[in-house]
C-alpha cells in the first residue's frame, strides 16, 4: 500500500459516538505527523474538535441534506476534491457505506468499523445470553486504521488531550450531573435522582446539573428547588464552555450517554450510571474505570446496545435497584 498522505475518517452521529472518535484521532494526529487527517462529520459537531492538532481538518456534512443516492454522488464529487487517498469507515451505515464503495471504484482504500453485530446479539438477546464483554469501541477504531497500516497507540501521552486543562479547585468539592439520555431505559428514575442531589447538597457538595431542552431544564429545576448549593448549567452553553465547566468537576455523575464521553475528554473521573445497556458493550467513556462504573449486572442486562423506549421485561430493576445512598457512598470514594 503507498503512503497514505490525506486520510478521510467518516462518523456523523451521534454525540456520544463522535466523542469517542476524538481520542483516537488526536493519538493518530499526533504518531503520524506527516498524514493530513479528514474528519466528515456533522457541522454542529466541529465545536467538538477545537483543540485538535494541526494535521487535522473538518469537513462539514450534515447526513439530513445527503439522503438519496444522486445527492451522495454529490458529496463523494466533493470529497474527491480533499484528494483523499484512504479512507477509514468509523460509522459503518448504509450511507457511509455507499461512499465507501464510491472511493473503492477509485482504487481509494478503505477500512470500515467492524461492529461484531453477532456477538452484540447473544449479549443483548432475553434468552441463553452470551455475556462477553465488548471490545471497546475506541480500540475498534484503532483496529479499523490498522487495516490502513496506521498503528495507534492509544496509552500514549498526548499534548492533545485533555482538550482543555483540569481546573479543579481543592477546596470546593464539585460534582456534576447529567440525569438524562436519549432512550429510557438508559435514564436513572428522576425522583430517585432527585434524592441523590438532595443528599449531595446535605454533604455540602457544589452540585451542577446539565441538560438540554425545556423539559429537561424545567424538570432540573424541580430538583434544584430550595437547594443552594445545586445549580443548573445553561444549555446555551458551547461544546468548549462545557468542557470548560467539566474540566473543574471532581466528578461527573452520567448516564451512558454523551455527558460521560464529554467529560472523559477533560479526564473527569465519571460515575457512570447502567441500565439497559452495560459496560460489557463496549462504551465506557475513555480512560475511565470501570470500577466507577454502577451496574446490577442482572440477568436481564444489557437488554439492548443503545438503549430503548421501554424496560422489555415492565419492571426496570436494573435502574431502581441502584439506591441513591449506593451513588452517595461512591461519590465519596471517588473524591476522598
Amino acid at each position: 500500500m503507498k503512503q497514505i498522505k490525506n486520510l478521510l475518517i467518516i462518523r456523523q452521529s451521534a454525540l456520544g459516538d463522535v466523542c469517542m472518535t476524538i481520542p483516537v484521532i488526536y493519538q493518530l494526529a499526533e504518531q503520524h505527523p506527516e498524514l493530513t487527517i479528514k474528519v466528515l462529520t456533522r457541522k454542529r459537531f466541529r465545536g467538538l474538535f477545537f483543540s485538535c492538532p494541526p494535521n487535522v481538518q473538518m469537513i462539514e456534512a450534515d447526513p439530513d441534506l445527503y439522503r438519496k443516492s444522486y445527492q451522495l454522488f454529490s458529496l463523494f464529487r466533493i470529497l474527491r476534491k480533499e484528494q483523499i487517498d484512504a479512507v477509514a469507515d468509523f460509522h459503518g451505515v448504509l450511507r457511509s457505506y455507499v461512499l465507501d464503495a464510491l472511493f473503492r471504484t477509485k482504487g481509494i482504500p478503505v477500512a470500515i468499523l467492524q461492529k461484531n453485530r453477532s456477538q452484540r446479539k447473544a449479549l443483548t438477546r432475553r434468552h441463553n445470553k452470551v455475556k462477553q464483554a465488548q471490545t471497546s469501541f475506541f480500540v475498534r477504531y484503532a483496529q479499523a486504521l490498522q487495516q490502513l497500516g496506521l498503528s495507534v497507540d492509544l496509552k500514549a501521552p498526548n499534548r492533545y488531550l485533555p482538550v482543555v486543562p483540569k481546573t479543579v479547585d481543592a477546596n470546593i468539592k464539585s460534582i456534576g450531573i447529567a440525569p438524562f439520555a436519549r432512550y429510557f431505559t438508559k435514564i436513572y428514575p428522576l425522583e430517585q435522582m432527585a434524592e441523590v442531589v438532595r443528599l449531595l447538597a446535605e454533604e455540602n457538595y457544589q452540585v451542577y446539573l446539565f441538560g438540554n431542552g425545556k423539559q429537561e431544564m424545567a424538570q432540573m429545576a424541580e430538583m434544584a428547588a430550595g437547594l443552594p448549593q445545586v445549580h443548573i448549567v445553561s444549555d446555551k452553553l458551547s461544546f468548549e464552555e462545557q468542557l470548560q465547566l467539566m474540566s473543574g468537576l471532581h466528578v461527573m455523575i452520567s448516564m451512558d450517554s454523551a455527558n460521560m464521553h464529554l467529560a472523559s475528554l477533560v479526564h473527569t473521573p465519571v460515575l457512570s450510571i447502567w441500565g439497559g445497556t452495560s459496560p460489557h458493550c463496549g462504551f465506557l467513556g475513555w480512560n475511565q474505570s470501570t470500577d466507577n462504573a454502577l451496574c446490577k449486572d442482572l440477568r436481564c442486562q444489557p437488554c439492548s446496545i443503545s438503549g430503548t423506549d421501554k424496560c422489555p421485561l415492565a419492571h426496570f430493576h436494573c435502574m431502581r435497584k441502584i439506591k441513591p445512598t449506593e451513588i452517595i457512598s461512591k461519590i465519596k470514594e471517588i473524591t476522598k
